[in-house]
């Protein structure tokens, strides 16, 4: 059966692929022009540099609580200067308090992937959920990078989050707590991906969905 399906891919017209190869660009890009711009850093967002890469070394299964509060920027260049350099993914949640136009970040929990993927652990699902209860102002910021491959060298691309990573989004920000959150103006998830050099918050859900959702795709509303 393996010799015979990788027969058939070879004979495969170019049309075809050509087809499958656009519609992966479009579903990875297309969100795109509803995300903010990566982020421009500024001097004092390297205070984050040095706290977030010692709660990130430590080996407890737990939220590290900062001495000093870390603006949201500075929190989110001390996680782009702790991955950019390393082959694997992370995943670092910053939890903190929404302070006028930033957050400020009062503890860090990290957790250390593989080379395609980082899981999220039930003790950081248990942390963000028992914080978003803390406060109305209470947020999660959810990091994860992106190591280097070679596009990257071809492209200098900004981040480009990953269907997958927009799953993972839309299956958070559709759980009814967040949903109430939002109405109410309450903090709750903000998602950023680090990749290239670059770190950039992705707010939409994955292209198939947003289409779904103004009846565009067959099954969706009419």
């Amino acid at each position: 059966m393996d010799s015979l399906s990788s027969e058939s891919r070879s004979r495969e017209e170019p049309g075809p692929v050509l087809s499958r190869l656009l519609r992966t660009f479009i579903e990875h890009t297309a969100p795109l022009a509803l995300d903010p711009e990566p982020i421009h850093w500024k001097s004092a967002d390297e205070k984050g540099v040095g706290p977030v890469r010692r709660a990130c070394r430590a080996t407890d299964r737990a939220a590290q609580r900062l001495r000093t509060p870390l603006n949201r920027n500075a929190f989110l260049c001390g996680c782009l200067d702790y991955t950019e350099h390393d082959a694997v993914e992370h995943l670092i949640v910053g939890l903190g308090y929404r302070h006028g136009s930033t957050t400020k970040v009062v503890s860090i929990a990290h957790v250390l992937g593989s080379k395609n993927s980082v899981p999220v652990p039930s003790w950081v699902l248990s942390a963000i959920t028992e914080h978003l209860r803390t406060d109305a102002r209470a947020e999660a910021l959810v990091f994860h990078n992106h190591p280097r491959w070679w596009a990257n060298d071809v492209l200098d691309n900004a981040p480009i989050p990953s269907v997958q990573d927009r799953q993972a989004l839309e299956a958070q920000l559709l759980k009814p707590e967040h949903v109430i959150r939002r109405l109410f103006g309450a903090g709750t998830l903000r998602f950023y991906l680090g990749e290239n050099g670059f770190v950039r918050e992705f707010r939409s859900p994955p292209i198939r969905s947003l289409l779904k959702w103004v009846g565009m795709l067959e099954g969706g509303p009419r």
